[in-house]
């Protein structure tokens, strides 16, 4: 449902990853479909870490992970706890 309202508002829509280095390169980085030839969204990988108490990079410099911040942001994590801080901070 957030994809296809991405693609309906948007060219870009970020998919971003919070989970540590270590556990990407542990179980690999997440699949991201390929690029619908009906659209022209694009959905891009970015990487920040957090903890479920913190997002440093993200409270800090946000640019520099999202240089959009107004396009579509799906946040993933492994249970979930790291992605609700992400998105907290975000939202501010």
């Amino acid at each position: 449902v957030i994809l296809e309202t991405a693609h309906n508002s948007t060219t870009t829509v970020f998919f971003l990853d919070v989970r540590s280095a270590e556990e990407i390169a542990a179980t690999g980085k997440v699949e991201i479909g390929a690029k619908d030839k009906n659209t022209t969204t694009t959905t891009r990988w970015v990487h920040s870490q957090c903890t479920p108490t913190s997002a440093p990079e993200l409270e800090t410099n946000p640019e520099s992970v999202l240089p959009d911040q107004s396009a579509p942001i799906i946040v993933y994590c492994r249970s979930g706890k790291r992605a609700a801080k992400a998105k907290e901070v975000l939202e501010r």
